[in-house]
C-alpha cells in the first residue's frame, strides 16, 4: 500500500481537471468527465461545490484557482515557499471583481484595511487574498485525504 506525500496527492487530483473550450472560444477548467460519474467517489467535486463555492454557482475563477494551487503545491516541497500572484492585467483584475459581488466586498475589505495607493492595487490585492484562500483550502483539503482514497482509486 502507498503512502502519498502533499505533493503526490496534489499531483493526483490535479490530473483530474482539464481545459475545454466555450463556443466563444474562451477556455475554462473543468473536471474530467470520468470524474463526475455518480459511480465514482470524487471528492475533488465534493470539496469544490461544498467548500468553494457556497453560495456562488460554478465559477470558473474558483476552478483556475484549485487547478493553480493544486499545480503549486505539487511544485513545492515547503508549502510556506508557495507565493500567489494576482493577474497582472488591470483588464483581467476588473473582469475577475466584476465576475460576483462577493469579489466587490473583497475589494472593500482590501480598502479598509491595506490602505491602498490605486484602484489597480486595491483589486490586486483581493484577487491574491481569494487565491490564498482557496490555496489553504485545497492544502486542507488534501491533508484531510488519506492515501487508502488514493490507492483504493488508483486500483492498488
Amino acid at each position: 500500500m502507498t503512502v502519498y506525500t502533499l505533493q503526490e496527492k496534489a499531483e493526483y487530483f490535479r490530473n483530474q481537471f482539464e481545459t475545454r473550450t466555450r463556443d466563444n472560444g474562451e477556455k475554462f477548467w473543468c473536471l474530467k468527465d470520468e470524474f463526475k460519474t455518480e459511480d465514482h467517489d470524487s471528492r475533488i467535486e465534493n470539496f469544490i461545490r461544498e467548500d468553494l463555492h457556497n453560495s456562488m454557482f460554478p465559477d470558473d475563477y474558483k476552478y483556475e484557482y484549485v487547478v493553480d494551487a493544486l499545480d503549486l503545491i505539487s511544485e513545492y516541497e515547503d508549502f510556506n515557499d508557495i507565493n500567489c500572484e494576482p493577474d497582472i492585467y488591470t483588464q483581467d483584475l476588473f473582469k475577475w471583481a466584476a465576475s460576483h459581488s462577493s469579489r466587490q466586498e473583497m475589494c472593500n475589505d482590501i480598502i479598509s484595511e491595506c490602505n491602498p495607493k490605486s484602484i489597480e492595487e486595491i483589486l490586486a490585492y483581493a484577487q491574491q487574498r481569494e487565491r490564498e484562500e482557496v490555496l489553504h483550502l485545497v492544502k486542507e483539503f488534501l491533508d484531510n485525504i488519506d492515501s487508502d482514497y488514493i490507492n483504493l482509486h488508483k486500483g492498488e
